[in-house]
């Protein structure tokens, strides 16, 4: 689930969390955006903006991560998680 995601210093920053994921999980998230929210109000990979490659989580399957590129403002975003056994299906959309 995103919880916030915005500029911060500069730098397009996504923070949230993980069910499921013990802590200290090395994870790879990768973020999509599409011009208007999915009807489902769970995300779609319309344009692939980019991965953070490693993230640890703590406790409790919280996360920041920064990324070197971001979406276009008012679109919506949503996130895929990949960890060792495999990849999350899409979040929530959150508009930006």
């Amino acid at each position: 689930m995103i919880d916030t995601a915005g500029k911060v210093a500069g730098v397009f920053t996504v923070t949230g969390q993980l069910s499921g994921v013990a802590q200290g999980t090395s994870i790879i998230l990768d973020l999509y955006s599409n011009k208007v929210p999915d009807s489902s109000g769970a995300g779609e990979g319309q344009t692939f903006l980019g991965e953070v490659t490693v993230v640890t989580t703590d406790a409790n399957g919280s996360f920041s991560a920064a990324f070197a590129k971001a979406p276009a403002a008012g679109a919506s975003i949503s996130l895929t998680a990949r960890v060792a056994d495999g990849t999350s299906e899409f979040s929530l959309d959150k508009t930006v």
